[in-house]
């Protein structure tokens, strides 16, 4: 990492342990939370499950932006809008009722992201 890089590239480390815990959770889990918030059992299983790996490599991604922020700045800008989308389809889903507000929760927790991610963006515009 460029300890010289300006604004807060350690915001890419917790974004990437968030994305890696989440996907984690979801992949091995997503039985007994649905279970727990009362919601149906998922149809097909295999799109939770494909979202959560492409969670998870993003997650990848986020950590080689940690190491080096301005090569990996594409990166960054990719992750903004993959975190603005996943809120932005889950809200859909929860006003149409077909998303338990529980789950909505950590595609709030992807606006606070990407809310940071435009900010460290924009701080950093001048070094690329």
């Amino acid at each position: 990492m460029n300890a010289k890089a300006p604004g807060h590239p350690r915001l890419f480390l917790v974004a990437a342990v968030y994305n890696w815990a989440a996907s984690l959770v979801l992949a091995l889990f997503h039985d007994p939370i649905l279970a727990a918030i009362h919601a149906p059992p998922l149809v097909y299983p295999a799109a939770l499950e494909l979202f959560a790996a492409l969670a998870f490599l993003f997650g990848v991604g986020y950590f080689w932006a940690f190491q080096d922020p301005e090569k990996n700045r594409p990166i960054i800008v990719l992750g903004t809008w993959g975190k603005i989308t996943v809120f932005i389809i889950s809200a859909a889903h929860f006003l149409a009722g077909d998303l338990p507000g529980p789950l909505l929760a950590g595609a709030v927790g992807d606006l606070v992201f990407a809310g940071f991610f435009v900010a460290y963006l924009k701080k950093t515009s001048h070094s690329v």
